[in-house]
């Protein structure tokens, strides 16, 4: 035992030093094959490793009459698992010595027929990952000594495997992340010039197109509306451009918004029908009668829909009919469809490939429309198909998994849609910031139907109103006096009570550098002047809203205990604040609102609107909910409602009932029997 002992010593010192160095899985499994002949007088061994896909064991290193010549196995074979004495070893994880090779079924002759064998698996975190095999022409050759030594080698060489398969694995995670990031660098330095082109001619020709505009309302001559035509293609090009430079480059965004999708398609074929008419085409829809409410990004569908029906009418015959049907709502399934040459169905396949075109010769489109409705559908987890018979008709299908929604109004005072959103009656309101006091009256007509509007002249006049009143949202240019925006909304959002404020810039500076400036330092939107003041209401509206869903977050937050909220923005620093504070006076009845305000340093009314806004509570229904909280965990811990009731705040055990009812939908003793089952 004890000669064995030192053998496996002098065989672990041995194979690491003889590892040492090798880098690769192929380095270490030949050397370890030669090495098990020289060190254990073997005449053969092969050492398998596991193809998990194939679920086969593959020959990787031999040394013996497998080996003709260095790093070469003469006819390499595979051994599936379960199968032969190999793979029974590599299934079972157990050695095997076989005596006599001619008694074991189990026995798959190799290159020469011998009979005794010895396998043993390569095991790593209770997991084979190959087997070393030896084979012997004479028989009851290996003893329990080749076994043990040859145990030993299997775990050094597993291990070894392991670290130069995961050395390997890393090194080509990092070739792959530096590959990607090379590609990344070039798709966006592609990309930015492209849009900077873009740009650079989408401006003057905005300016052409204003010029033209001017002669065509005065009734001048006919080329001016020549003009016009191709002015407008070439900008509906630009635009097609940018909008697949921002895809490309991630930057599109989806922003449903909820909308009449039936009405929605009804205005996009009726945009067509004058284009129709002029060239002896009759474009109708098959669209159900009423209202059917769904969540859709307006600008995205209409880019959809306007390529497809405008595609229908340029290519189909004069004299035919263009149709527009939809098939179902949700998901909603629109067929556009048109009776010209078609497409054969090798084009098929390729027609939303962009820049292709199928007419090389005709002048007729770009092939970018396609392309860039093919990947807007995408965009949306959506599916856009064509079929065609040639000569008879082509049919594209939009397939958009939309959800269904209720008929919205613009307003954010859901309970009061038809009455003017007043701080007194909502408590909510936007602050503008604004120098230009013509400008500031225009954005204040854009929403004082819907919303309340407070001015400043400044962001250092906006900080005093902001502290003091927490507006709900804050519209602010950027060039002021005194204080400029930029720095106006650092401060906002530095600051304790109003870190949480939604903020859209509006301002004339459209550079790049300025707009990157404005959203590092936290704005949520930014609107360059001059503005639609329709898409300036529906940001602001969905800033509002998307407030709520903000609130449901704090509100999970707070039925935690505040040690173990993980503090990760200035809100939840302030709400563990809060809990804190709430926590230790739960159980004083005398604890309200006044004493929480004082406690935190702010005002109650501070306090109040900062408090909704995380979570959608009041103030008193904060505090009262975190009683509430706190009572359930005591009478889960088996106290009786009686002193949970005291202990939580309450002196009346009748009004501690019923507020618990009101919260968890059962009286503290029902809440007991219901844990207690």
């Amino acid at each position: 035992m004890v000669a064995e002992a030192k053998e496996i010593e002098r065989t672990i010192n041995y194979f690491s030093t003889s590892l040492f160095g090798k880098n690769t899985v192929d380095e270490i499994l030949w050397d370890v094959a030669k090495n098990c002949i020289g060190r254990l007088g073997l005449v053969d061994c092969v050492i398998y490793l596991v193809d998990d896909e194939r679920k086969t064991l593959v020959q990787k290193a031999a040394y013996g009459t497998k080996n003709p010549q260095a790093f070469e196995i003469y006819k390499p074979i595979d051994i599936p698992l379960g199968k032969g004495i190999v793979g029974t070893v590599a299934k079972t994880k157990e050695p095997l010595i076989i005596a006599d090779t001619s008694k074991d079924k189990r026995y798959i002759p190799d290159d020469a027929h011998r009979l005794s064998e010895l396998a043993v698996p390569l095991i790593y975190d209770k997991k084979v990952i190959g087997v070393i095999d030896s084979e012997h022409p004479d028989k009851h050759f290996f003893t329990e000594h080749h076994l043990n030594i040859l145990k030993t080698i299997a775990s050094l060489c597993a291990n070894k495997v392991i670290r130069a398969m995961a050395e390997k694995e890393h090194e080509q995670a990092l070739k792959i992340q530096l590959e990607a990031e090379k590609i990344k660098s070039f798709d966006e330095l592609k990309s930015k010039l492209f849009a900077n082109v873009s740009h650079e001619l989408r401006t003057p020709l905005t300016l052409i197109v204003g010029t033209i505009d001017r002669h065509t309302k005065q009734g001048e001559s006919d080329d001016w509306s020549v003009l016009k035509k191709h002015t407008d293609r070439l900008l509906r090009l630009i635009n097609q451009l940018l909008d697949l430079s921002k895809l490309e480059s991630g930057q599109f965004k989806l922003n449903p918004t909820p909308g009449d999708i039936y009405q929605f398609l009804k205005t996009v074929v009726a945009l067509f029908s004058s284009y129709a008419a002029n060239r002896n085409v009759k474009i109708i829809e098959e669209i159900p009668e009423g209202s059917m409410w769904l969540n859709f990004d307006h600008d995205a569908l209409e880019k959809i829909f306007f390529n497809l029906v405008s595609n229908a009418v340029k290519f189909t015959n004069e004299n035919t009919i263009v149709k527009l049907k939809v098939v179902d709502a949700i998901p909603l399934k629109v067929l556009v469809i048109d009776h010209g040459k078609g497409i054969s169905r090798q084009e098929c396949d390729k027609i939303f490939d962009r820049y292709y075109q199928i007419d090389q010769k005709s002048s007729q489109g770009t092939g970018i429309g396609l392309a860039l409705t093919k990947e807007l559908v995408n965009l949306q987890q959506g599916r856009l198909t064509v079929e065609s018979t040639p000569d008879v008709s082509t049919t594209f299908t939009v397939i958009l998994p939309l959800d269904k929604t209720e008929k919205r109004s613009p307003a954010i005072n859901k309970e009061q849609p038809d009455k003017k959103n007043t701080f007194e009656e909502t408590g909510r309101f936007v602050l503008l910031v604004e120098d230009n006091i013509a400008v500031a009256k225009l954005i204040r007509s854009t929403l004082e139907q819907k919303f309340n509007i407070i001015h400043a002249n400044n962001g250092q006049e906006a900080m005093n109103i902001a502290k003091n009143r927490i507006p709900d949202l804050i519209i602010s240019d950027i060039m002021m006096p005194a204080m400029n925006g930029l720095k106006f909304c650092q401060w906002i959002r530095e600051n304790e009570l109003t870190s949480h404020i939604p903020f859209i810039f509006l301002t004339a500076r459209a550079d790049a550098d300025t707009k990157l400036k404005g959203l590092q330092i936290g704005a949520d939107d930014f609107l360059t002047k001059p503005f639609s003041g329709q898409e300036l209401e529906i940001r602001v509206t969905n800033l509002i809203v998307g407030r709520n869903k903000l609130a449901e977050k704090y509100r999970k937050i707070i039925s935690l205990e505040p040690g173990n909220i993980v503090v990760t923005s200035i809100e939840e620093v302030f709400l563990k604040k809060l809990l804190k504070v709430v926590s230790k006076n739960i159980d004083n009845n005398d604890f309200n609102v006044t004493d929480l305000s004082r406690s935190i340093g702010v005002s109650r009314m501070q306090l109040h609107r900062k408090i909704t806004a995380l979570t959608g509570h009041s103030a008193t229904s904060f505090i009262r909910n975190q009683r509430l909280l706190h009572a359930s965990k005591l009478l889960e811990a088996g106290e009786s409602v009686s002193q949970v009731a005291y202990a939580v705040g309450f002196e009346s055990l009748s009004y501690f009932s019923t507020v618990f009812k009101e919260k968890f939908g059962v009286l503290p003793s029902e809440f007991i029997k219901a844990r207690a089952k």
